[in-house]
């Protein structure tokens, strides 16, 4: 089984269920050494062809071809060092704790998820969204107090239904002696109201001062609420790895977007459009010769201009502030 859970109970009476995710880390330890091997592949590639890699190539080039062989050894280094395979939910009723953490594949960091005291516990309730992914289905264990503490694993899904996730919860209802509450969200999916017998009439427009509006668009960007009704949601802090990621893939974004525009000009300006390729050279496409291929090729540049430039932005702009806008 790739996916999955490992039931130890110890001599102390411990209950100790270890997650695993084989095909993650499968696909993290292909993608990881691979993101650090390509580039010293590539150098010493064309150091055997050429005796010295990319003799013809300008300084901004050269600089794209830099950050994407630091973006892809980033990669590779985040991915070993990051991915979490580890993954051990411990629960002590002899002393009265449960605990819950997560190991990367190095072992070298173990991040503790959650901890909290195991005293009176008064049931497991399993939150699942009937119109949804399974993604969504979440476990809690809820106290005497009426606390409640989340139990779902971070690599494993919980599927309601499936022999894996009902073993699962039986094992730690039956340790803790606690009964399994089912709550069911979304009761009715959005597409069951019933349309009216007659259209409602349009509401009507009010007036909103200019003032009024530069109040509330200030407003909005702070982060402020605008009305009593409800409050704009706080944005996600990014971690600084993650950070250091995107300001990498900003950056080298932003210097294929300005030698893409340099290219671009000379293109507009000459009539003849340069393609590169590794193996089979550079080819020149005139206006005057290959009008179609020339035409498609600045075409499909000025439309790469603003996804590329789009991209770029938000990148710099997250590793900047740190910051995630919030989707709701």
């Amino acid at each position: 089984m790739l996916i999955g859970h490992r039931y130890e109970h110890t001599p102390d009476g411990d209950l100790r269920i270890r997650s695993y995710n084989w095909a993650q880390t499968g696909l993290a330890l292909f993608i990881g050494p691979c993101a650090l091997i390509i580039p010293l592949l590539f150098v010493g590639d064309a150091i055997a062809r050429q005796h010295q890699p990319f003799p013809s190539l300008g300084p901004l080039p050269l600089l794209v071809i830099f950050l994407g062989f630091l973006l892809l050894m980033t990669l590779g280094l985040g991915l070993l060092l990051y991915t979490e395979i580890r993954e051990t939910l411990l629960l002590s009723t002899r002393n009265g704790i449960a605990r819950h953490s997560t190991t990367d594949m190095l072992g070298l960091r173990e991040e503790l998820r959650g901890e909290f005291a195991l005293q009176a516990p008064k049931e497991l309730v399993l939150r699942r969204r009937l119109y949804r992914t399974s993604a969504d289905t979440t476990l809690w264990l809820v106290m005497d107090d009426d606390s409640e503490h989340p139990l779902s694993p971070v690599n494993v899904p919980v599927v309601p239904g499936s022999r894996q996730t009902d073993r699962w919860v039986d094992a730690l209802a039956g340790y803790l002696h606690v009964p399994v509450r089912t709550v069911q969200l979304d009761p009715e999916p959005p597409a069951a109201v019933l349309a009216p017998a007659m259209p409602a009439l349009p509401p009507r427009k009010r007036f909103i001062s200019r003032k009024r509006r530069k109040k509330a668009a200030r407003q909005a960007r702070l982060g402020t609420p605008i009305n009593d009704a409800g409050t704009k949601p706080a944005p996600r802090t990014v971690p600084a790895n993650i950070r250091v990621f995107f300001a990498l893939l900003g950056a080298f974004l932003a210097a294929l977007e300005l030698n893409h525009l340099i290219s671009l000009v000379n293109a507009l300006t000459t009539g003849s459009i340069r393609v590169a390729g590794y193996h089979s050279g550079a080819s020149t496409y005139y206006w005057s010769e290959q009008p179609y291929s020339f035409a498609f090729l600045v075409l499909f540049g000025i439309v790469m201009v603003p996804l590329v430039g789009a991209f770029a932005y938000q990148c710099l702009r997250l590793a900047v502030t740190g910051h995630m806008k919030p989707t709701a």
